[in-house]
């Protein structure tokens, strides 16, 4: 892939990471609505509920959603916590099941055009080796943003 020759691996990790969200960001992408807060209702526990709310909200914000889910920063955690009605700390036992992230992102997408996302999705198919695994007609994986 080209970008292994632009990027450092140092610097690609930061590219397919989550970042700092600025305060406006925060309040933008990081607040649910009530429909948001519906779906994450449907998920069992309170680490699913907060790891669903996070991917929601990054996909949103990002356009991508990191792999390490649970790696997301602090102050978007909490914020998202404190609306779902679950403690921060959550976030950490979040995907010990290793479908549940894959499951959620499907999810996810399925509700995506009902959120007024655009159809950047079809960005949102690959994995870091260029693989990914099917799941009702989505192919979902580690995605890269470049």
């Amino acid at each position: 892939m080209a970008t292994r020759h632009l990027f450092s691996e140092r610097e690609l990790t930061a590219l397919r990471g989550f970042g700092e969200p600025l305060r406006q960001d925060l309040i933008r992408f990081y607040t649910l609505s009530s429909s948001d807060l519906d779906f994450v209702a449907g998920r069992r526990g309170e680490a699913n509920r907060l790891g669903a709310a996070v991917q929601l909200c990054t996909l949103r914000w990002l356009g991508f959603v990191p792999d390490d889910v649970a790696s997301a920063p602090t102050v978007v955690v909490e914020r998202l916590a404190g609306q779902v009605g679950v403690p921060p700390d959550a976030i950490v036992d979040y995907g010990l099941r290793s479908q549940t992230r894959t499951e959620h992102l499907v999810e996810v997408l399925a509700c995506w055009p009902t959120r007024g996302l655009s159809t950047v999705a079809t960005r949102l198919v690959g994995t870091s080796s260029g693989r990914g695994d099917i799941k009702g007609g989505v192919r979902v994986g580690v995605v890269s943003p470049l």
